[in-house]
């Protein structure tokens, strides 16, 4: 399998690293670098296709994938290819809430809109 873009760093949940091996996550993340999307709806493979035919960045990409012991795992790799989060399906991680929801969040409290008088 060939990689067919970056992942950036690489972070796994808590409740992933307590329900899974590393060689299943291992294996999620390989199948998720090289374009194995898993068990996701036709909608969502055809999003994460088009990102990776324009330039490989842009949007996020997502996959899901149940491991030998019945978890469900979704490798989620932002749209700027900084990190890859791991978790168990069903859990959202914080760093991800931004971008799912096209919030204009940088990890930095928002300038305020108001007009101060002076």
């Amino acid at each position: 399998m060939t990689p067919k873009f970056p992942l950036g760093n690489i972070i796994l949940s808590d409740k992933t690293l307590l329900a899974v091996s590393a060689e299943e996550c291992d294996l999620a993340i390989k199948k998720h670098e090289c374009g194995d999307w898993g068990e996701l709806d036709e909608y969502t493979r055809a999003q994460n296709d088009e990102c990776l035919a324009r330039s490989g960045y842009g949007a996020y990409v997502l996959s899901q994938h149940r491991t030998s012991s019945g978890v469900t795992l979704s490798v989620y790799t932002s749209g700027d290819r900084f990190e890859t989060v791991v978790f168990v399906t069903g859990e959202l991680p914080i760093s991800m809430l931004p971008e799912m929801f096209d919030l204009p969040w940088t990890g930095r409290p928002m300038p305020s809109t108001e007009t101060q008088e002076v």
